[in-house]
């Protein structure tokens, strides 16, 4: 039988994991988000997907807000190197604009290099 002890009909915001971090050096949230284009990561491996990604401003980059860039000292084209609690790390250049939340830094494709031990790596 299915379990249904915390079942409810409609959905409703719940924090993830990293919510709950209360260390004053994590203050930004990783997001992955997909747009049109990449409809999942694995896309970015094909080579006409990959030719429209190269020409998108977003694509590629690790997208922060605008404020919250100004406030860092960061502006679009700087190299950045983000770590999380894990210390698993992630670099890259990022992309200022105004259509992410200033707690969060964003990229259309990847996992922020988190793993699973349920999912299996392929080599």
């Amino acid at each position: 039988p299915w379990e249904l002890d915390d079942y409810q009909p409609l959905p409703d915001w719940k924090p993830c994991v990293d919510y709950e971090i209360s260390v004053p050096d994590y203050d930004i949230y990783p997001i992955y988000y997909t747009n049109a284009i990449n409809t999942d990561t694995w896309l970015l491996e094909n080579a006409w997907v990959n030719e429209i990604n190269e020409d998108d401003t977003f694509t590629y980059f690790i997208e922060i807000n605008t404020a919250t860039a100004a406030a860092k000292g960061l502006s679009s084209g700087d190299e950045v190197y983000l770590v999380n609690k894990e210390g698993i790390s992630v670099d890259g250049r990022i992309v200022v604009s105004e259509s992410i939340h200033p707690e969060c830094a964003g990229v259309i494709a990847g996992h922020w290099g988190s793993t699973s031990t349920y999912t299996p790596n392929a080599y």
